[in-house]
Formats: structure tokens, sequence, C-alpha cells
């Protein structure tokens, strides 16, 4: 946890940006000359949190950007230089288009710059497509992305099935680097807390990273004193329930990208594209982001009100009046305007798309607290038949089966069918990772930990209760730690709450 005020955020924002860019830029020019660059495609937005494209050319030298994709790029330069994830699809596809490349005798030089760093996975599907010779391997240890001033991303969507699915701890190295990063600005951080397999691994593995040296912190940045570092598995159950902030559902209708949101409107009659930056570069979303979703409709109609208000001052005004109207304010009310009406439409399209909202909300809320379990899983079953958002039922079904200690003998392969029915029998294979993380299985049998074989908090806690046969583990464990707030709906005040319980 750090010490960090708004400001000393802001700070340590902006230097990251900085020193991560340049870091970039360095990389760059360890290739001499007029290059063309090819990128991983899930790697632009967050590369433009920390160099824009127009730097990345003028200061790395590059001619040319492409993205990767299947086909290879119709490059003129002498010199390519791919950048992209050390992943065995990226160097395939590298592979490829060097052959293709030789095959119609095109001469080139060809750079990898791989992120965080080339592994020897990398070397072998090289050598054994023939290309290792014509490549010379770079690494870019890409960090945290700033994506605001309080948060902070790897950026690795695909890290939770390696490690929890698939068992794969390369990943953990990156986490490790960008830590080190952290610490390299703002000194190093003496207590280091963790919860899990990979928290553990990582702790030991910056043990070694570190040799026994320190970092001392930078004196207008903020020294960090505290990290906690928890693994998903010790808690599934928050990530299947809804979010019910401005930003939470945001990200549950549109898929908040880097922090950036884009969605569709129809503005008379015609589909218009709508593009949010969800910081708190936009002052109104910084204001709406964590409040919950019943509240922000009227606070929209109050900063509109305001914003009229300061519209109307324009009447009345002297020339001169006018002139300093228009030369400081007006376009700030503008830009205020703009995205007053992008947050308005969002809110709209949400509303629309919430269909069953109160339902799905009442059955999550009996799910955690073990109440009418019966009727909880006759509307999951209606959700399946009507062809409900697959994704959402999906996040019932695990959720009936971790506040249940699994799903009852009797439901458990009646579920399965019927969504196999409803949404196709290729998801054998999703129903098979689900029970292999232990996220839907049936009541009796044992739920696997996955190839990581984390530690459950739930796990151990549940071992020492288990003399409740009455109550699921979960229901046990969640009185005990008075985790879901008593009364939770009365006398709530949504706009001025005193804790985190509006969050779900």
């Amino acid at each position: 946890m750090a010490t960090v005020g708004a400001d000393s955020g802001v700070a340590l924002q902006q230097v990251l940006k900085t020193v991560s860019g340049e870091l970039l830029i360095n990389t760059l020019q360890l290739v001499d000359g007029s290059k063309d660059l090819v990128i991983e495609e899930c790697l632009i937005q967050p590369l433009d949190y920390i160099a824009s494209a127009s730097r990345i050319k003028t200061a790395g030298g590059v001619a040319k950007i492409y993205k990767l994709l299947p086909q290879s790029p119709q490059s003129t330069n002498k010199q390519c230089v791919y950048l992209m994830r050390a992943t065995v699809p990226n160097m395939t596809l590298v592979a490829n288009h060097i052959n293709c490349d030789k095959q119609q005798g095109r001469n080139c030089r060809y750079f990898v710059i791989c992120i965080p760093r080339p592994v020897s996975v990398v070397e072998q599907i090289l050598e054994r497509e023939g290309v290792y010779g014509h490549i010379k391997l770079l690494g870019f240890p890409l960090g945290l992305i700033p994506l605001d001033s309080d948060l902070y991303s790897l950026e690795l969507p695909g890290f939770f099935t390696k490690f929890f699915l698939d068992g794969d701890s390369s990943w953990t190295y990156s986490i490790c680097q960008s830590i080190l990063h952290i610490e390299e600005l703002c000194g190093t951080i003496p207590h280091i807390y963790g919860q899990g397999n990979c928290a553990e691994g990582v702790q030991k593995m910056l043990t070694l990273l570190r040799g026994g040296t320190s970092c001392a912190p930078h004196p207008k940045l903020p020294k960090i004193t505290h990290l906690f570092l928890f693994d998903r598995d010790i808690d599934y159950a928050t990530v299947l329930l809804t979010q019910l902030t401005y930003s939470g559902l945001l990200d549950e209708t549109f898929e908040v990208s880097c922090g950036k949101v884009s969605y569709e409107r129809n503005v008379k009659g015609k589909a218009e594209k709508v593009r949010i930056i969800a910081n708190s570069s936009d002052p109104v979303y910084k204001e709406i982001r964590d409040t919950h979703f019943s509240a922000v409709f009227s606070f929209l109609k109050e900063k509109a009100q305001q914003l009229q208000s300061g519209y109307d001052k324009r009447h009345g005004m002297s020339i001169e009046g006018m002139k300093n109207f228009v030369a400081n304010e007006l376009k700030i009310l503008q830009q205020q305007h703009s995205s007053l009406a992008q947050h308005i439409g969002a809110c709209e399209v949400i509303k629309d798309s919430r269909e069953d909202f109160e339902e799905y909300l009442r059955t999550e809320h009996n799910l955690l607290e073990s109440l009418e379990v019966r009727e909880g899983t006759n509307f999951i079953e209606e959700c399946i038949n009507r062809q409900k958002p697959m994704i959402r039922t999906l996040r019932l079904l695990c959720l009936l089966s971790l506040t249940q200690d699994g799903v009852s003998p009797r439901d458990f392969k009646s579920l399965m069918q019927q969504f196999l029915h409803s949404h196709g029998y290729e998801h054998l294979t999703t129903f098979h990772r689900l029970k292999k993380l232990g996220l839907y299985y049936e009541q009796g049998s044992t739920a696997s930990t996955g190839p990581s074989g984390a530690p459950r908090l739930a796990s151990k806690m549940a071992a020492a209760m288990a003399s409740f046969p009455r109550s699921s583990r979960f229901s046990v464990i969640t009185k005990r730690l008075a985790l879901i707030p008593l009364n939770a709906f009365e006398n709530y005040q949504l706009k001025h709450p005193d804790d985190m319980g509006y969050v779900f």
C-alpha cells in the first residue's frame, strides 16, 4: 500500500511514463538507421501511454508502423523490427513472414524485440522454422502502464489462464521486473505481504533479483512502504458479481480497454461511434467513476445545469468581458459539455441493456447468503433456456458452485447439459476448465485447485470449520468474517455511502 496523495500519484504517473518511453526509444535506437516497425495489435494502446506514434517515428528512427497480421507487411525498408510478446503464436507468425520474404527474394535485416525478454522457446521455434540465423533478438521490459494517477496495469489479459489454468509461471518475471522498476523510482519497498502461490513465487524471485541491494527513493516521488500481493484464486466470488459503480458497468457493458471505451449511439437514425477516455483527465468521469449507478443520472443532471449557468453568464457581458469569456472559459465549457453528452449517452445504453437487472442482483445476493437457492437455480435455468448473454449465465453458475460447495448432484449434469444444448457442445472444454479451476464442480467431488496448486485462503479456513455440516463453507466464512453487511439495503445512502458495500 503506497502513501500516495493526488499530487504524488500524478508525479509518479508522469515519471513512469517518461522513463518507460525513453527505454522504448533507446531499444529502437539499438537498430541503427531507418527501419519499419511491426507491432502486435494488443500492444498498440498500451504503448500509446508511454510514447506516441509520432515520437516513435521521429526519435526511434521508424519510417512506417504496421500491425502484426497473418500476412507479411508490405514493407520496402531494408530493416524490419518486430515488437511483440514472446509467445509461440507470435514467433510462428514472424517465422512465416521471413520465409515468405525469402521465397520472394526480398533481402532484409530482421530484429525481434521480445516483451519482456527473449526466452528459450522463442529460439527453439525460430530454429525449427529455419530462420534463427536471419534474426537478432532484443528485449524490452514493458512494465506497469500508467492508465491513471492511481491505476497501473501490466496489460497481461492472458496471465490468469497461463498461470492458474496451464501452470505456466513464466510471466511472474514480468511482475517482478515491474516492481523493481517502481523501486528504482520510489525506493526499495520494505514490507511485502502476499497470499497465494503466485504471490509467494514473486516474493522469492524479487529477493533473488534484488541481490541484496537497495534503491534510494527519488525526492519528488512518493515512498511506498507496503506492498500487498493477492492471487486471484483466493477470491473468485468478487469478480463473479455484477458491478454497480459507473466505471464497473461501463466495463461490463462495453469493456474498458486500456483506459478507453467505445460504444455506438443512434443520432438522427444513424449509428455514431463514441469514444470515452475513462481516466481522471476527464473531469466528469473523475467525479462519477466510483459512484453507484443509480446516483449517476442525478449528478449528470446537476452538472448540465451548472454548465448551462456557465453559458448564461455571457448574456449582458461587455465586449471586454465577452473576450475574456471566449478566451478563458468557453473552450472548457464546450469540452465539459461534450464529455457530459458522452456519459449521458453511455448511461442510456447501459440502462437499456440491463434486462432483468434486478432479478440478476437478487439471485446473486441470495446465493451469497445461501437464501432461496432453489429459486436461484431456477432463474439460472431460465437464463440458459432464454439464451441470455453466455458470460453472465456462466458467472451465475460458478457463483452457485462456489457458494454451495459445488452444485447438487441433481442439478450439476442437468444445468451443464441445458447450457450445452443452448450454447453449443464446443463448451464442453469450457466446463472442463472451470472444473479444473474449482469454479464449477459437483457437491461431494474434490474441486481442483488448478496446476498452480495455489492454497486458497477460503480452503484453509474451511478446513478449520468442518464442524458446520448444515451450512456451506463459503457461508460460514462470510458470516464469521462479516464479509456481507447486515441490512445492507436498509437506509443505505447511495449518494454518500459510509462503506464499500455499494460496489456490488
